[in-house]
């Protein structure tokens, strides 16, 4: 099966495939003609065939009969004039009753007597384009305790300085809490390191939050308006936006909306502040943004009950002001956009605000979400989310690649990967597939190199102790390598946790947030990572077209396209060559050029000259 210029070639029989058999590709804006065909073999005789077209809640929204074309084709052209998320499937008749053909795993139709699942049908209104600056990026997150120390002297009196750079995070409560032991990195080691950064072709920064906090992460917000002095100050902040832009490299700040701090000045659950904190008093000019009562574990409404994240009342119009100012004041300091933390606990009146105060800013401002799910269907706490509509997100982390390509290179089948991949295109509107960020790993999940260890300590005692044998490390960075190539030629853009580059390695938090090895970098991986991103500098990489070539069960292959040019990408999870990959390699000439080559366990990235 191959996906070309929007189209399937499919040597097997389909009744449907949205990928071949509707237009346009992928999500459609709202009061677009919309086209589907549906097949039938040329022995099949049927009647009444036809479309019905599902709201989100099942009722039927449309009904209506194909037309038929030769060769027993049938095909019906609409509208609908308003965004959301629509399902359809098709009914027909025959000599024993009536019949259904549904969607099938890897989107193909399927035929049954039963109810099965639709085809997804996304409607959305129109994105800014403004924003599509970032189809051309490379982007690097950086967690700032963790990346490089600028010569910042502030400290905590509660905090732990770790004196060595290169010891591991703790991984055990000290003084009863968690996560308050430093490295020292700042915002100005990340200004002193941004000709490192320039050299891989980075051109976005996300920072993981840099508000002040009590923990090293900073996830539990003190006060939106002021950078944590342990990171430097606002001046810095500054001063980081303008160096990096005059070198091309604009900055993304983590934006955390559904709780609080429990120490900060809007709780003030310790009585550390000035403020009088909703905690405090009931007169608190926070108390409104709080919900308290019996009824909750802490006393109060926590993130997930954790009572160091008292949750936020996101119908308070006090707190909704507020966020609109904190957007505001660090957009106009000099940051291109936000990523929003666990953006499916926000309600969307609240996402849709934040989109409004955002690009009342500036249209070009970038606003991506954490969805660790397909993101155009997505339903948390019974609610459907919006996030595609053309109000809300304009980009998400990636994690449906980042699953599929980890399954697929620790032994599944490259289907998976494949399926993933038309999924993506079908259901998100090509807006956002140029933009998803593709990750391998983040602050939030384990190092991309620790998937290939095959093995999984039992607890932070055991992880902290681990070390791989040589061997095994070995084939791990290969997979990590083959990981890479993936990440940076699909559609989207490629996101570099930093450390990756160097060869740092790590379970689940807090393991995953070592500090940056700086000295002992692995410098076959710092190659290889300088050669990945000057092949993504690629103009082919900025919208090209995906298409599919072969996928079999050890082997992913496809091309980017774009005017007139090609690259093709090779990549077979095995150390035996097979006749799909040997027929590629044949009609590849001498003159065509190899940008990158990985053996054994093959991946390779090709710029194509001839036509296959």
């Amino acid at each position: 099966m191959e996906i070309k210029e929007g189209k399937i070639i499919n040597s097997d029989y389909l009744f449907h495939n949205p990928l071949v058999d509707k237009t346009p590709l992928g999500a459609s804006l709202a009061s677009e003609l919309i086209t589907v065909h549906l097949h039938f073999p040329i022995y099949f005789n049927v009647w009444n065939v036809r479309i019905i077209i599902q709201d989100d809640v099942c009722n039927v929204f449309h009904q209506a009969d194909l037309k038929k074309d030769d060769h027993n084709e049938y095909s019906y052209a609409f509208k609908i004039d308003t965004a959301g998320l629509y399902w359809y499937f098709f009914e027909f008749d025959d000599c024993y009753g009536t019949h259904r053909i549904f969607q099938n795993d890897d989107l193909s139709g399927i035929l049954s007597d039963d109810f099965l699942k639709p085809f997804q049908l996304s409607i959305h209104d129109k994105f800014s384009k403004k924003a599509n600056w970032f189809d051309k990026t490379i982007m690097y997150q950086i967690m700032t305790d963790r990346f490089y120390r600028g010569g910042n002297e502030a400290k905590k009196d509660y905090a732990i300085i770790h004196d060595d750079w290169y010891d591991l995070p703790y991984y055990k409560m000290v003084n009863g809490e968690w996560n308050i032991d430093f490295f020292g990195g700042d915002l100005q080691g990340i200004i002193k390191k941004l000709d490192y950064l320039k050299s891989f072709n980075i051109s976005v920064l996300y920072l993981n939050p840099i508000f002040l906090a009590r923990s090293t992460h900073k996830y539990d917000t003190a006060d939106y308006l002021t950078i944590d002095p342990m990171f430097g100050s606002e001046e810095d902040f500054v001063a980081l936006c303008q160096e990096a832009n005059k070198k091309g490299i604009r900055i993304i700040l983590d934006m955390v909306f559904n709780h609080t701090g429990d120490d900060s000045i809007y709780f003030n659950k310790y009585n550390r502040y000035p403020s009088i904190g909703a905690y405090q008093s009931e007169e608190s000019p926070y108390r409104k943004w709080y919900s308290f009562g019996k009824e909750y574990k802490c006393g109060y409404r926590a993130w997930w009950d954790i009572p160091s994240l008292p949750a936020l009342n996101q119908s308070n119009s006090e707190y909704l002001d507020h966020i609109d100012k904190v957007l505001t004041k660090w957009l106009k300091l000099g940051a291109s956009g936000v990523r929003l933390d666990v953006v499916d606990e926000l309600n969307n009146e609240v996402v849709n605000r934040i989109n409004k105060a955002c690009k009342r800013i500036g249209k070009d401002v970038i606003i991506i979400g954490e969805v660790w799910e397909d993101a155009s269907n997505k339903i948390a706490y019974g609610i459907r989310k919006q996030y595609f509509n053309g109000h809300q997100l304009d980009s998400v982390m990636n994690y449906v690649f980042k699953k599929a390509i980890i399954s697929y290179l620790k032994g599944n089948s490259a289907f998976v990967l494949r399926n993933a991949i038309r999924s993506v295109i079908n259901n998100y509107p090509n807006y956002v597939v140029n933009k998803l960020m593709n990750i391998l790993d983040t602050h939030d999940t384990m190092r991309v190199v620790n998937n290939f260890y095959n093995h999984y300590p039992s607890s932070k005692e055991l992880a902290s102790k681990f070390k791989p044998k040589d061997d095994v490390k070995e084939l791990a960075i290969k997979k990590q390598k083959m990981a890479t190539i993936l990440q940076f030629t699909l559609p989207g853009i490629p996101c570099i946790f930093y450390g990756d580059e160097a060869g740092l390695d790590g379970f689940d938090d807090p393991f995953c947030r070592k500090a940056y090895p700086w000295g002992r970098e692995n410098k076959d991986l710092i190659d290889w990572y300088h050669k990945l991103t000057k092949m993504r500098l690629d103009p082919i990489f900025d919208g090209g077209m995906y298409q599919e070539v072969k996928f079999t069960s050890y082997i992913a292959m496809y091309k980017r396209i774009k005017d007139g040019k090609e690259i093709l990408v090779i990549v077979n999870n095995s150390n035996v060559f097979y006749e799909e990959q040997i027929a590629v390699y044949d009609m590849l000439e001498e003159k065509d050029v190899e940008f990158i080559h990985l053996s054994p366990f093959t991946a390779g990235v090709y710029k194509c000259k001839t036509q296959y």
